[in-house]
């Protein structure tokens, strides 16, 4: 898993290697032996389809798996790491370490921050930027029908965001209606489950104590109806 513009994973597959006789294309011009062993597709993404952009790996992952490094194999210390990666499995015991603390550290002092985001960050980062956009489309579009307006009581989707996530730690990550458990990551599991951002009363703004967190599927169904009211009919539902 390597480059500069992505990283990702294949595996081999049970066929057997073959081989075939190459002239350089460049430089000396030697005859070489180039070994093809058949492979899956390419994958830029992990076992659960999140996807794995280089810019979001750790600064100090990219020191051990940039194209020249995987060229030779991992590490015992490193080799953990980059199948717990793949799996889409928790990486809080490498960047919570004192090293690797460092060297992000450094990597800020450089060039800038770098922001390695749990699931839970990025999915409320994802319904912040959404509420903004939601509320610039809607703001005196007219089309065949008058769009209500939308408007977002915060600053910047950034504000929002840090709301958003104290949110979702208030609601121990469950769905404020359904109680059905949410899934925090778009690009995996079920999406009917996905978590998303509903203003409990649909006529107010995206504001502080006017939004719940709840499945994709509760908020389609939900839609702008009086949200006592739906709460009543998931009763009378689950009764």
């Amino acid at each position: 898993m390597a480059g500069n513009y992505g990283a990702g994973s294949t595996r081999t597959t049970p066929e057997p290697a073959y081989f075939t006789r190459k002239t350089e294309p460049v430089g000396r011009k030697r005859e070489v032996i180039v070994c093809h062993k058949p492979c899956e597709p390419w994958r830029n993404t992990d076992q659960n389809t999140r996807k794995l952009p280089w810019a979001g790996l750790h600064p100090k992952a990219k020191d051990f798996l940039a194209t020249e490094a995987t060229l030779q194999k991992l590490s015992s210390d490193y080799a953990p790491y980059a199948q717990t990666l793949i799996e889409g499995g928790d990486l809080s015991e490498w960047h919570d370490a004192p090293l690797w603390k460092e060297k992000q550290q450094k990597s800020r002092s450089k060039s800038g921050p770098v922001t390695v985001y749990n699931p839970l960050e990025r999915a409320a980062f994802r319904m912040a930027h959404q509420a903004f956009q939601t509320a610039s489309g809607a703001n005196g579009q007219i089309v065949e029908r008058t769009v209500k307006e939308k408007n977002v009581g915060f600053r910047n989707p950034e504000e929002l965001r840090l709301y958003l996530e104290a949110l979702l730690r208030a609601q121990d990550q469950i769905c404020a209606l359904s109680g059905l458990d949410l899934n925090l990551d778009e690009q995996g599991g079920d999406k009917q489950l996905l978590a998303s951002l509903d203003r409990i009363d649909s006529n107010g703004q995206y504001e502080e104590g006017n939004l719940q967190i709840v499945c994709r599927f509760i908020n389609r169904w939900k839609s702008a109806d009086d949200n006592a009211e739906f709460q009543r009919l998931l009763g009378v539902l689950n009764s």
